[in-house]
């Protein structure tokens, strides 16, 4: 799930009895849900439930060609794009549509995008005008208005810049400026020395050198020119923070005055470089002044000839993928092949639609929930959400690690949680976006631009509580602390996760969790830090905070003895919060189950009693095959653990796991009481 360091319904505190009428109510009339050949029956539970569950699945669901990795997710997924591959394909073909409409605005955008003839005619010439403007630079003045000409229509070199709630304020829209510039997937593949990363440094540099080779230049000096450009990368690599480091939101916030960032970056005159992109604010929030420093450093140093081949290279790889065939490949056999293991690039289709889903997500959506969202989908969610917060706020005043004072203000911040279900109550207007049929690249800049006023719109004026941060077709989930909401889009609201004729245990095991992992998301090592009114605050007591990095620690040693591949191990400073959500998620979902009349039955379906189906349901929805490269990289970069670890680690801590399968001390599944760990 995803975690928003960013709704409409208040949480009722609904009495038991409601919770076993309601929800017991699909027991009896629940259809079948799990099929025998996904699991294998050769493997005991207690050895390796995560096989156990899903063994059979794994061996009849290769990966295909065009993924690095294939899930419960990419399932989910496969459905979807059946959806909105129909909705884009019946735009496209439809002359008819109302000029000015939704309708007509994918339908020209996906027509673009599918015009592959064109698009290999055009080459390059798409960028021209963006490629003039980088050949005119004289000085520094001159390439910072180039640059915020760039952030405004996406490529964003350099650093980074956007408007979003001041997390110490959150009624309050701030703009932020932070680290940026590097094209590699984070610093430190700017820095490992293990032979991997040294080869995917010289792909890199290779890379830089045949996308200004596209410029006409000869192959010995756009060499030349990329080693140069991966020199100054590195640099800015060498300023920025590590993806640990920028989990603590205090050390990333240091709000100032533009005078005061002038400071660290005198050769820029900041009030006029924001201006030329549309802002003008006295205020800024710096993510890291080091960084702002170091480009100072480089501004002094740096032949501007430099300066315009890494403006140069930027708009072009930025924009790769939106133009010919060749440009496209020479993007994926980097990003896609060489750090993650993918063999082939997804159909133009696919890659068409994912571009238009992220520019303009919410016109697809529109009609995307017309047939994959009912009413009744709605209500069950709300039904389970109620069970849930109810569940969490009877364990906050149980547990014994924390004081009543903290008790009260946990207590008071999970009762202001706001939910968000299926999709927007108000769709967004993308009346002002032009969408023709001229040339895909240029709708891809345009609808950039629009994204950017978009933004920077909302600055000065008052925060906008009911906007979403995904669209509803979106397979996944999320916690924002400065809203302080969970956020279900209907694109998860589909099996495995769940299934509104399912039974109580595969709900509650499948999306159950996943609610429960966004709610403790409120409560992990960064929610905590964010008050009920979802404000940067200390609230709670040094003590209780103690005791709660305490436990926090102890489940971070837990994850770390998992050797996922070779010897590779998951780094739990930078997976911790997730697998906070992820221990939280369980055993509260498992809690709130217990609460039902499924949950309070031993009666078998399929073969399982409900508690087995609820940790079956858990496990399976972890599901997935991942090729090598792209667990490397995963483990290098993604907050999540593998999959293969998030379906086990976190119900090894639960007795009643163990008692349902009759896994005893000596199994590879049984963790001792001593070492377990429940925070939530």
């Amino acid at each position: 799930m995803q975690k928003f360091l960013k709704a409409t319904l208040p949480l009722l505190a609904i009495a038991l009895l409601f919770f076993a009428c309601k929800s017991g109510t699909k027991t009896e009339t629940a259809k079948p849900v799990l099929n025998a050949a996904d699991f294998d029956s050769t493997i005991h539970p207690g050895a390796d439930f995560y096989k156990y569950v899903n063994g059979g699945w794994m061996k009849n669901n290769p990966i295909p060609g065009d993924e690095s990795r294939w899930g419960s997710f990419s399932e989910v997924d496969k459905m979807r794009y059946e959806i909105l591959h129909k909705i884009l394909d019946e735009a496209s073909a439809d002359t008819k549509n109302e000029k000015g409409s939704n309708r007509q605005k994918v339908g020209d955008f996906y027509f673009t995008g599918m015009d592959s003839v064109n698009l290999n005619k055009q080459g390059i010439e798409p960028l021209k005008e963006e490629l003039v403007m980088i050949d005119g630079i004289k000085d520094i003045k001159g390439m910072m208005s180039v640059i915020a000409h760039e952030m405004k229509n996406g490529t964003g070199p350099l650093y980074s810049i956007y408007a979003g709630q001041d997390d110490m304020n959150s009624s309050k829209i701030v703009v932020n400026v932070s680290q940026g510039g590097i094209g590699m997937p984070e610093k430190d593949y700017y820095f490992r020395t293990d032979p991997k990363s040294v080869e995917l440094r010289a792909q890199y540099v290779a890379l830089i050198a045949s996308i200004l080779m596209e410029r006409g230049v000869d192959a010995s000096t756009a060499e030349a020119k990329a080693v140069k450009i991966m020199a100054f990368e590195t640099s800015l690599a060498g300023a920025s923070m590590s993806q640990v480091e920028m989990r603590d939101p205090y050390a990333t916030y240091h709000k100032m005055t533009v005078a005061d960032l002038q400071k660290f970056n005198p050769s820029v005159d900041w009030k006029s470089h924001m201006a030329e992109m549309g802002i003008t604010v006295d205020t800024i929030i710096c993510g890291q002044p080091a960084f702002f420093k170091l480009v100072e450093t480089q501004m002094k140093k740096t032949p501007l000839d430099v300066w315009k081949d890494y403006l140069a290279w930027n708009v072009i790889i930025s924009n790769a993928r939106f133009l010919s065939d060749s440009l496209a490949l020479k993007s994926f056999n980097f990003y896609g092949k060489a750090l993650n293991g993918t063999k082939q690039m997804q159909p133009r289709w696919k890659r068409v639609l994912n571009n238009i889903d992220g520019n303009m997500g919410e016109a697809l959506g529109e009609e995307y929930v017309k047939t994959a969202f009912t009413p009744e989908a709605k209500k069950r969610m709300n039904e389970m959400i109620d069970n849930m917060i109810a569940t969490f706020r009877e364990r906050i005043q149980k547990n014994d690690w924390m004081n009543d004072s903290t008790k009260t203000k946990a207590i008071t911040k999970l009762d202001k949680i706001t939910r968000k279900i299926g999709y927007p109550d108000k769709w967004r207007d993308y009346s002002s976006l032009t969408i023709d049929r001229s040339s895909y690249c240029t709708n891809v800049l345009r609808s950039n631009e629009w994204g950017w006023n978009y933004m920077i719109n909302k600055i000065g004026k008052p925060v906008d509580r009911t906007e979403w941060g995904m669209s509803p077709q979106t397979v996944n989930a999320y916690y924002n602390p400065a809203n302080n909401e969970i956020v279900f889009p209907a694109g998860i609201l589909q099996p495995p996760f769940f299934d509104a004729t399912a039974d109580d245990a595969i709900n509650y095991g499948g999306i159950g969790a996943v609610i429960c992992h966004e709610i403790t998301h409120g409560f992990d090592d960064q929610g905590s830090q964010y008050d009920g009114e979802g404000n940067l605050k200390k609230w709670w007591s040094t003590n209780d905070m103690d005791n709660f990095k305490g436990k926090a620690a102890k489940l971070g040693k837990q994850f770390s003895l998992y050797i996922v591949l070779d010897s590779m191990h998951i780094n739990p400073d930078l997976t911790m919060g997730e697998n906070i959500a992820d221990l939280g998620g369980a055993m509260i979902a498992y809690a709130a189950f217990q609460k039902t009349k499924e949950g309070q039955d031993t009666t078998k379906m399929e073969g399982y009693t409900p508690h087995q189906r609820f940790f079956i349901s858990w496990t399976r929805v972890w599901r997935n095959n991942i090729r090598p490269d792209a667990l490397i990289s995963r483990l290098r970069t993604d907050y999540h653990s593998p999959g293969q670890i998030r379906g086990i680690a976190p119900i090894t801590n639960m007795n009643d796991f163990f008692t349902a399968f009759n896994i005893k001390a000596g199994d590879a599944m049984y963790r001792d009481d001593s070492l377990r760990v429940a925070i939530w």
